[in-house]
């Protein structure tokens, strides 16, 4: 009798985790591993790129195709793994934070240009945006506990747009590079925001969650009486993450293609008040990937070329001295 043999993804604890896709070219590929963390096959797993790529070839799939390669009770005996004690959570020194706790990056320059400043220095300030020497946003995960996890550096343009020709990269990643983080250094993520949730002052607001860091920045400019959080990925929408969240009122915004799939892993969860809000969903055309961020960013942008309208505007915005002698004499427009 044959065993009904367990196999899972791969837990990724660095980049080395991550494989060279079969379909795609890209190193976003998760193996299937056995219960001793040894790849069943290169072409079983997953890519990570659900909505460019899509790959997934599961154990089930791969022993259909190759009936002859499935082990027999008798030739596999997993090595019974010992009970370890939980490890210690591994964290980034937060002086590497308050290092790159500036605000000269791509991304930032261009909401400049249609957002409040007020209501932009209060977003940044509330997640700690930091910036690279090459101009990148830092989005810092910050768990609850006020410990940072790690940081996902993102490239922009300045027309607000990723930029697809860098990589997005991560901090632990660099650090370990540079061997400024041990090589056995492991991540464990929590949500981006997550550090918001016990603040005082927030005390009894809705928690809005989406999937981008950015979607979140952009969602705290325009509606700050929600606290913003974010998953980081369509894949990190598990309780594990979510745990923080317990008790809380919880609006979520899932982006256009991910709707269905958030909408079902959702109702599964009861330690918190989900509600799903399904407006970019419903008002995008079948096969759209657009998320809520890319809504409000075109609301701002629309607002901000009314404003622009008038010639003091214009001339505030284009001319350097005019702006240093309105600010000077304190002048408005009439």
């Amino acid at each position: 009798m044959e065993k009904d043999y367990k196999f899972h993804l791969q837990k990724y604890r660095s980049r080395a985790d991550r494989h060279i896709c079969p379909s795609c070219g890209q190193r976003e590929f998760t193996y299937y591993v056995d219960e001793n963390e040894q790849p069943l096959s290169e072409e079983c797993g997953k890519c990570n790129r659900v909505n460019n790529c899509g790959y997934h070839y599961t154990p089930k799939m791969y022993f259909a195709d190759h009936p002859d390669h499935k082990p027999q009770q008798s030739i596999y005996k997993p090595v019974p793994k010992p009970i370890a004690p939980p490890k210690p959570l591994c964290t980034i020194p937060f002086e590497y934070v308050v290092k790159s706790a500036f605000l000269d990056n791509t991304f930032i320059e261009y909401l400049a240009m249609i957002a409040e400043p007020d209501a932009l220095q209060y977003a940044c300030n509330q997640f700690i945006i930091g910036t690279t020497k090459s101009r990148s946003i830092i989005f810092w995960q910050i768990d609850i506990k006020g410990r940072c996890r790690t940081g996902k550096i993102i490239p922009y343009k300045l027309n607000g747009h990723r930029d697809k020709s860098k990589n997005v990269n991560w901090c632990h990643s660099l650090l370990q590079s540079k061997g400024l983080l041990p090589q056995e250094w492991e991540l464990s993520q929590c949500l981006f925001g997550e550090h918001q949730i016990n603040y005082s002052y927030n005390k009894g607001k809705t928690i809005a969650l989406v999937e981008a860091e950015k979607t979140a920045l952009v969602g705290t400019i325009k509606y700050p009486q929600y606290v913003w959080v974010a998953t980081g990925s369509r894949q990190n929408l598990k309780p594990e993450l979510l745990k923080v969240l317990t008790g809380k009122k919880v609006i979520v915004f899932p982006d256009a293609d991910a709707t269905d799939e958030w909408t079902e892993k959702i109702k599964r969860f009861t330690f918190a008040k989900f509600v799903v809000n399904d407006i970019v969903a419903k008002n995008e055309p079948q096969g759209s990937t657009a998320d809520l961020a890319d809504w409000l960013l075109l609301e701002m942008e629309n607002e901000q070329a009314e404003a622009d309208a008038t010639p003091f505007a214009q001339l505030m915005r284009t001319n350097e001295a005019f702006r240093l002698l309105v600010n000077k004499f304190d002048l408005i427009e009439i």
